[in-house]
């Protein structure tokens, strides 16, 4: 796996690209003299921890033979300082699924991909408490 990142700018404007030229921009969301044009690498990190468990969430439930179906992630999380930086402290997911699905199904493939097949959540528990609920057709389980 590589990456590479480029300062596009004079301020804190940054493009990383990964081996096939998909890219993402990236800047200081905390400055004040001018226009953010990127998210900051904290949110990228949060991100990576939706996009980590929608493969895993929908690569289950395709394995449960579940094709149709509708996949939100939204992701809230608090910081707390360590030394000279911040880490995060507590994530919250709340992963929102539509589709013809059981709540058996639902809860596996969510509760599988966090536990177990996320590499982004397993890097992150290290220092933070990660809870997730999950929303199955407009109803919380």
């Amino acid at each position: 796996m590589k990456i590479t990142l480029n300062k596009i700018n004079e301020d804190y404007l940054f493009e990383s690209k990964n081996k096939t030229s998909h890219s993402i921009l990236m800047d200081n969301t905390s400055k004040t003299e001018s226009i953010v044009k990127g998210v900051s690498p904290m949110e990228c990190v949060l991100m990576a921890l939706a996009g980590c468990n929608a493969v895993g969430i929908v690569r289950i439930l395709k394995k449960q033979r579940i094709k149709s179906f509708e996949l939100n992630i939204e992701i809230e999380a608090t910081k707390k300082m360590e030394g000279t930086f911040e880490i995060f402290d507590t994530i919250d997911a709340k992963i929102s699924i539509d589709g013809k699905i059981t709540k058996s199904q639902a809860e596996r493939a969510v509760n599988n991909s966090f536990d177990k097949y996320c590499s982004v959540s397993k890097i992150l528990e290290a220092t933070a408490t990660i809870n997730h609920k999950i929303i199955l057709n407009n109803i919380p389980l």
